[in-house]
């Protein structure tokens, strides 16, 4: 009897102690999964050179609208670019790291890969991009999320560029910076 009252005493002075002890903050984890619609600018900030003939290649800068799904660490992309004298359709994948700066805002710095297929009155053109971005976040409730595209850095190593009339000419050296903005469904 008395084995069961000292640890009822004990077990007693435990949970009082652990009830004055101030709460630890857990860290706030939004639901994993999200589909967002966002839109954005891209800009050709250097030309390209034709591997054959040296000529420069410089393409409209334009507005595109993104179609994005993805999980806690990586996205799949859709998109479609509207340049002045044509349109640009856009396939992406992009790992991230979601870093809390406070709750609910979060900084996504990233990596992406893209492939676009353009196509123009005159000509038609592939390019295959790589380069880091970084993505601001803010979560409004669980399911809901503001973000801002603050900056997306794409290197096209590779830009297929087919003449309606003509051979094809690879085309190196282009760099091009997008930004943006949207929203976020998660769930």
């Amino acid at each position: 009897m008395r084995a069961a009252l000292l640890s009822i005493v004990v077990a007693s002075a435990v949970a009082s102690a652990q009830e004055a002890m101030p709460a630890q903050e857990q860290p706030y984890y939004p639901n994993d999964r999200y589909i967002a619609i966002g839109g954005g600018m891209s800009f050709f900030v250097r030309d390209g050179e034709s591997a054959e003939t040296g000529a420069t290649f410089a393409p409209n800068d334009y507005s595109d609208l993104t179609i994005e799904n993805g999980g806690r660490y990586w996205a799949g992309s859709i998109g479609l670019g509207f340049p002045d004298d044509g349109f640009i359709l856009g396939f992406g994948f992009r790992i991230y790291y979601p870093i809390e700066l406070k709750p609910r805002f979060f900084a996504e710095p990233q990596f992406s890969l893209a492939v676009n297929n353009g196509y123009f009155d005159d000509f038609g053109m592939l390019q295959v991009g790589i380069g880091p971005g970084l993505r601001l976040r803010y979560d409004l409730v669980d399911s809901f999320a503001l973000y801002l595209q603050a900056f997306k850095l794409d290197f096209f190593p590779y830009t297929g560029v087919t003449p309606e009339l003509g051979e094809a000419d690879r085309v190196k050296g282009l760099v091009a910076l997008s930004a943006g903005a949207g929203v976020e469904i998660r769930y």
